[in-house]
């Protein structure tokens, strides 16, 4: 199964809740903004998107954006899986 990453968004109304959805993004990636972040599964992004959305509650938003091979060495300079510190494989 190929590693795939994804820029998350997300509009989360309870703290509680919001605290959660962060806490799994920082699980699988690291956070750029307070509610959008990089994430990097290897369960695809369907998987990703599933666990993330059973976090929400109603009146709660989730945008899974899939990046492309492309998309990611524009946004970061270097494959997600050479950089340091916080990036997670699921695996």
């Amino acid at each position: 199964m190929a590693v795939t990453s994804a820029l998350v968004a997300y509009d989360v109304g309870c703290d509680r809740r919001r605290g959660r959805v962060q806490r799994l993004v920082e699980a699988h990636g690291w956070r750029v903004q307070f509610s959008v972040g990089v994430v990097v599964v290897a369960d695809g992004v369907d998987g990703f998107a599933g666990r993330a959305g059973a976090l929400l509650g109603d009146g709660d938003r989730l945008l899974v954006l899939p990046l492309c091979t492309g998309c990611e060495l524009r946004w970061t300079g270097s494959p997600l899986q050479d950089l340091p510190g916080r990036v997670g494989v699921v695996r």
